[in-house]
């Protein structure tokens, strides 16, 4: 690992006041774990590197350091002037003196750009992979046990179900819920066109026994279920008679 990668984690974690053995806690790690990356001795992981960015408050690329090394580390010596003999003896005098290989600073801010464009690559597909196995919305299916009114509370018994650890699920509705039918088209008019019954943000005071399918809107990381979740759309199935 990169010398410069292992003392700007060093001075950083110095800088918000955090022991080797607290920020250890915070990551979840050994206290070793920690001073290995402090000693270049090993690198985070790419689920630790974004935990260190958010807990520091800075960017990937601030934490690991890219670019410091160019802006701090001194410019490459200028080459030598040969002399008289040398330009004599060298095979293409004529074409000027051979360019001067890199420099230490150089080739160490070029790795540390390697390694923190792989770590925000590796960020990137890890963000792709969560949000694409986050659902935007969460559906559940039921019978409604128990409602106090229009604006209030209902109580929806899915059954008992693996996906969910009770059977009872508390909802809520308020102005921004949607209410719909479940009914099969059929032919409202001469002209036999077939007109389905729109969503309405209208209230409907639920009786038990209906049968009815819930959506949360889930976007954001809301976490569900909680103790009242706020339906976003409730579709009827059926109907007491």
């Amino acid at each position: 690992m990169s010398t410069t990668i292992a003392q700007r984690l060093y001075e950083l974690r110095r800088a918000h006041g955090i022991s080797q053995e607290d920020l250890a806690r915070k990551l979840g790690v050994s206290r070793q774990a920690v001073s290995k990356w402090e000693c270049g001795e090993s690198v985070p992981g790419t689920d630790n590197l974004i935990a260190l960015a958010r807990l520091y408050g800075v960017e990937l690329d601030a934490l690991l350091g890219i670019g410091r090394d160019a802006e701090s580390g001194g410019e490459a010596p200028a080459p030598a002037a040969s002399s008289s003999d040398d330009v004599a003896k060298g095979p293409n005098a004529a074409d000027g003196p051979a360019e001067p290989p890199a420099s230490p600073n150089r080739r160490r801010a070029l790795i540390a750009i390697a390694c923190g464009a792989l770590a925000v690559l590796l960020a990137l597909i890890l963000l792709y992979c969560v949000r694409a196995n986050t659902p935007d919305y969460i559906v559940i299916e039921g019978t409604v046990v128990a409602s106090d009114g229009v604006f209030g509370d209902f109580v929806v018994d899915m059954g008992y179900t693996e996906q969910f650890p009770s059977r009872y699920i508390v909802c809520s509705a308020d102005s921004t819920t949607t209410y719909d039918y479940n009914v099969p088209d059929e032919p409202v008019n001469a002209g036999g066109a077939d007109e389905s019954v729109p969503a309405s943000r209208e209230p409907i005071e639920l009786q038990e026994g209906w049968r009815v399918s819930v959506s949360f809107d889930v976007r954001g990381g809301v976490e569900w279920p909680q103790a009242r979740n706020l339906a976003d759309s409730i579709q009827i199935e059926t109907e007491l008679a």
